[in-house]
């Protein structure tokens, strides 16, 4: 079993699984259900407690609002009662406010009537209120004397008996509906028909009643509040709405930082408002008391269910418990690989049993078939003649085939890991490493060449071949290696490397050998026969010159014969000393050599353009250097006006010379009618530069296609050993 597939001590087992996962469905269940019937809970009673509330407000404005009305159509009905003639006789009137006793009863400050101009005609009690009546709220006399009918005015604080009171007035009219006085009471805000008529609260349950205009509270369950101002713009904004006209229900935190459930409501006929208020704590005490019992509830029942499927599920894989731990020994090797019985369990265990246990049986089957794979595997391994190794991902060598461990001596004793690379040759193990590492860095077969020591302490060459292992998914597993032993090819490889050698040194000897008879020919052509040809031609120059004297005119014919049979003679002559050499060659080295060799082809093949290109650098170089390169172009010019019926040629030479490395090079191109380079015999020509080249170790290379020319490209070694194998790097490109 791999380290992939093997528990972590933090895993958790499947019956945990199971049980959490239920547990958490039912949890979410439960308390999804317990936080929703809590939630909704909140919302009724708050919807609940919002209604009550509304109710209240709106009993409590109604009856403020009655005794409102109440009041003002009392104080105009009195007024309507009250003739032109009795405003004219003070001490009367007093006493007819004082007779009306229900109308006292409402206005339990004082009573007084003035002009319409505010001047004090009459009050009851006769000590309550000033001459002035302006001291009191002169806008009011001026409103009632506009509308005509009973006006309520703003609260104020009475300065005799400290006492928060409001101030009602009503209009004297005569019959023509002229104002012809005015008729006053005020009473307390907290008279018993006033305010406290108003429904009764419970203790927890406040209330204010608030003068939108002025913000002044003018009744309170707190009655130290009365004619306080309400918290400033900001502080509560619940209130601030109130103020602003805002009928409703809302949640907001005062000024003294509790939280309160508030509903507000208008009184009619005035610009005040009632608002209503409970604090939150109090209101949803008894939701909270719910919640709480739901959630101890649940919490209580989800510990309990947790313990019930801990247990049906432990009860229920019990088995299936066996059957992992049974796995787990056969796969750590501990136990074989044997059916797995057990009593009755749920059917699904069961059916995973079965499954198991056919899976056994193919894995029993298939593991016959992989051994007996195995064994043909190593059957043939080890009777191929070839040796054949295995590596793991690693690169590291676990198995060697019998034909290895004899060869390499190592089947004798234990085999050590580094067993493969002490056998290999120290000087060729770089370079396999190296490429061996490379190749299974990229997961690529290698391909490499290296000497195996045997057991009698030889060494062999071998050719290796190794393959990379890929299992499922590309993974690689290791690789396989055959190697075949190639040290006859190699030793007849170097034997023929080694004759291939001695025959350039040859041909290159022959070369110079030509060079030296061809010179030593040339040498004797101009010495001595062209010498004599030169006195022949001088004597008959002289007879001619004689005979024209005496007129001896048959005389003269034969000198004159002997005179252009002569040049001839010496015309020929030069041209075998070009073709055999060059005497600026010798004297002067290749650049006047080459020079020299192209006017005098310019000369008799006039049909063709030729331009030389040569290195001012080339300087004086190795005779045979110098000889090979002459020849050379001197048979490239030959084919050009042999075969290639070209218009122009190019002939080109430099040298190139680099850290470790001099080279000569030399370029000879036409525009000629080309030839297949691959399906064409080659003749003489070619054949003999290709040999001159590469017998001074020098690479030839031909460029060719039929109809576009011909280009001969030739590179030689100026520091060579003539000894070494030149690369023949002849070629075609199309």
């Amino acid at each position: 079993m791999t380290d992939a597939h093997r528990l972590s001590p933090r895993s958790l087992s499947l019956k945990t699984r199971l049980a959490v996962a239920s547990l958490a469905l039912f949890l979410i269940s439960v308390w999804g259900m317990a936080l929703y019937t809590a939630n909704e809970l909140k919302s009724d009673m708050e919807d609940l407690l919002t209604e009550q509330q509304r109710a209240m407000a709106n009993s409590i404005a109604q009856a403020i609002g009655t005794s409102v009305r109440v009041r003002k159509e009392s104080l105009m009905r009195t007024a309507t009662d009250i003739s032109p003639e009795l405003l004219k006789n003070g001490r009367d009137l007093a006493k007819q406010l004082g007779v009306r006793h229900a109308l006292r009863s409402l206005f339990d400050s004082a009573l007084f009537v003035t002009t319409p101009a505010g001047r004090l005609l009459a009050r009851y009690p006769a000590s309550s209120v000033r001459a002035d009546v302006n001291f009191w709220q002169p806008k009011l006399i001026t409103e009632i004397a506009e509308k005509k009918r009973a006006v309520i005015g703003s609260p104020d604080m009475n300065v005799g008996n400290k006492r928060a009171t409001v101030l009602f007035g009503s209009p004297i009219l005569d019959q023509s509906g002229m104002v012809q006085g005015l008729l006053f009471g005020m009473t307390s805000l907290l008279a018993t028909d006033f305010v406290e008529n108003a429904p009764s609260l419970a203790s927890n349950i406040g209330y204010l009643v608030i003068s939108k205009s002025t913000r002044v509270i003018l009744a309170s369950h707190d009655k130290s509040r009365v004619m306080q101002f309400a918290p400033a713009p900001g502080v509560n904004k619940l209130i601030d709405r109130f103020v602003a006209g805002y009928e409703g229900s809302g949640t907001t935190v005062n000024s003294r930082g509790i939280e309160e459930l508030s509903s507000a409501k208008a009184v009619s006929d005035t610009d005040w408002v009632v608002a209503v208020s409970i604090p939150a704590s109090d209101a949803f005490e008894p939701v909270t008391q719910m919640r709480k019992r739901i959630f101890f509830s649940a919490t209580l029942l989800s510990l309990l269910v947790g313990a019930a499927v801990w247990l049906i599920v432990k009860r229920t894989l019990k088995s299936l418990d066996r059957l992992v731990d049974h796995i787990t020994d056969m796969g750590a090797l501990e136990a074989p690989l044997t059916q797995f019985n057990l009593e009755p369990v749920a059917p699904e265990i069961g059916k995973l049993v079965s499954a198991f246990n056919r899976a056994q049986e193919r894995i029993a089957d298939q593991a016959a078939v992989l051994r007996e794979n195995e064994a043909r595997f190593h059957f043939v391994a080890d009777n191929s003649p070839m040796l054949i190794w295995i590596s793991d991902e690693t690169g590291q060598r676990i198995w060697f085939n019998q034909t290895w461990l004899k060869f390499t001596g190592c089947g004798m004793g234990p085999i050590r890991e580094d067993s493969w690379t002490t056998n290999m040759h120290p000087e060729d193990m770089p370079s396999y490493l190296d490429t061996f590492r490379h190749a299974l860095a990229e997961g690529q077969p290698a391909k490499g060449k290296y000497r195996l020591r045997d057991a009698s302490g030889g060494y062999r060459w071998f050719l290796e071949i190794a393959v990379p292992r890929l299992i499922g998914g590309g993974t690689l597993a290791g690789y396989v290696g055959s190697c075949l032993d190639i040290d006859e090819q190699v030793k007849a490889q170097r034997t023929a490397e080694n004759l291939l050698r001695e025959n350039r040194a040859l041909m290159a000897d022959r070369f110079n050998v030509e060079e030296t008879q061809r010179r030593q020919l040339a040498m004797d052509l101009h010495d001595d026969l062209g010498q004599l040809l030169t006195a022949v031609h001088i004597n008959a120059q002289a007879i001619c010159a004689i005979a024209g004297r005496e007129e001896k005119g048959k005389i003269l014919h034969c000198a004159s014969s002997i005179i252009t049979s002569t040049t001839s003679i010496q015309n020929r002559v030069r041209a075998i000393n070009r073709n055999l050499g060059s005497d600026a060659l010798v004297e002067f080295g290749i650049n006047e050599g080459l020079k020299d060799l192209v006017g005098g082809w310019c000369q008799t093949h006039s049909d063709t353009k030729i331009e030389i290109s040569l290195d001012d650098n080339l300087g004086r170089l190795d005779s045979s250097v110098e000889s090979t390169t002459f020849r050379l172009v001197q048979e490239a010019l030959n084919n050009i006006a042999r075969h290639a019926r070209a218009s122009r040629a190019t002939v080109t030479c430099w040298r190139q010379s680099e850290p470790g490395s001099d080279e000569l090079w030399l370029s000879i191109t036409d525009d000629g009618v080309g030839f297949d380079y691959e399906h064409d015999t080659q003749g003489v020509g070619l054949i003999g530069m290709r040999e001159r080249t590469l017998a001074l170790g020098g690479s030839f290379t031909v460029t060719t296609e039929p109809g576009k020319g011909t280009s001969v490209e030739i590179c030689i070694p100026l520091t060579r050993d003539l000894l070494k194998n030149g690369e023949d790097d002849e070629h075609r490109t199309a």
